[in-house]
Formats: C-alpha cells, structure tokens, sequence
C-alpha cells in the first residue's frame, strides 16, 4: 500500500487509500508485476477515478499496466449524483457508492517500453434498467 500513499503522504486524511477495495486492487496489482503480466478485472467503488487523495494509486497503475479499461457507472447517491443533462442516475446495484468496471492489461513480455499507457475510458449514466440494458 505504501507505493499508493508515497505521492500522497503529505496530506491531512489519506484513510481512503486503506478501503478495502483499494487493497484488492493493490494485491491484484502486485500479481501481475510479480508474474510479468495478466488481467485484472474488478467491479468496485469509483471514488479512485477522480479522487485528489487517489492521484499515487493512479500513477502507480499507469506505470504497470500497458492498457486500462474503465467503465464509470457513476450512480453515487452519496453526493446526489445525476446525469450530465439533470436526470436521474440510479447505481447498478442496492448501494448509495458510485461503482465502475475496470480491466487492467499487461501484455505478455512487455518489458513496458511504451511511453505512455492506453487508457480508455467511458460514463454510463441514467437509471438502472438503462445501465442494464447496456452492459448486456
């Protein structure tokens, strides 16, 4: 955890970075650089998308993986989120924490010559039936 909170050590709360989602994350991460490569696939709380407290967590992703997959399903009624054009945005799931889908690639043999990382990222916002109908 602690290559997470390196960018970060300096700041007033950094308690997030020891949600037990972010350590999953972490884990899986250590695999992968242990084996040389793989995929990871997680559905989890989005906060690390954009949180300031998260910005080690997202250079230390960048810095392994070769290509980075998100699905930002947003539905965080924790803050009343809503979709962009002020309608409703319901989660996936029974809970009040926006959640994403994130795939995590490193590629067979990369001795990570890329400069930079392939990041591909989408929003899914509006109810949940909408949402469904997509991801099937």
């Amino acid at each position: 955890m602690e290559r997470y909170k390196a960018a970060v050590r300096g700041e007033r709360n950094i308690q997030p970075l020891s949600d037990d989602y972010i350590k999953f994350i972490r884990f899986a991460h250590d695999r992968i650089e242990r084996t040389g490569y793989g995929v990871i696939g997680m559905i989890t709380n989005h906060t690390y998308l954009s949180g300031l407290i998260h910005r080690g967590m997202r250079e230390e992703l960048i810095k392994t993986f070769d290509e980075i997959y998100v699905l930002n399903l947003h539905g965080n009624a924790l803050v009343g989120e809503t979709a962009p054009d002020g309608s409703k945005d319901e989660n996936v799931f029974d809970i009040r924490q926006g959640v994403a889908i994130a795939l995590f690639v490193r590629l067979p043999k990369s001795p990570r010559l890329r400069k930079s990382t392939e990041v591909y990222y989408a929003n899914l916002w509006g109810l949940r039936e909408g949402k469904y109908r997509y991801l099937w």
